[in-house]
């Protein structure tokens, strides 16, 4: 992107708020394959979401809303997306699987703890 065509500190901050929300939904895949799909026709997307802009001030903050529609009419932006999807994305599985494993050594020791207090306790033969 040219420094003109660059997005603002605002239109990332949005950016990253919907890459959050994508992520908290479990809702990549279907987020990138859209996303992927709609590259070449993203000015025609920003224009549908310009036209429903009146009924979507109901839904959403208008301010937000607005320099979403704009940032998304620039086919950079949709990368952008993109990229904050997927690198949010890893960072998410990585926190997932280092909690499995956390929850896995936890199991391994609470059954350990478990076998040495009942050979600790179980009568003399």
């Amino acid at each position: 992107m040219t420094e003109q065509q660059a997005l603002t500190d605002f239109q990332k901050q949005i950016m990253e708020k919907i890459a959050k929300k994508v992520i908290r939904w479990h809702a990549t895949v279907p987020a990138i394959l859209m996303l992927e799909s709609m590259k070449p026709l993203n000015f025609v997307g920003s224009q549908f979401l310009v036209a429903i802009g009146p009924f979507a001030d109901v839904l959403f903050n208008p301010d937000e809303y607005e320099q979403f529609a704009l940032a998304m009419e620039r086919r950079e932006s949709v990368e952008y997306l993109l990229q904050r999807i997927e690198a949010l994305d890893a960072e998410s599985r990585q926190a997932e699987k280092a909690a499995r494993s956390r929850a896995k050594e936890l199991r391994r020791r609470s059954r350990a703890e478990r076998r040495a207090k009942r050979l600790e306790t179980k009568p003399p033969d």
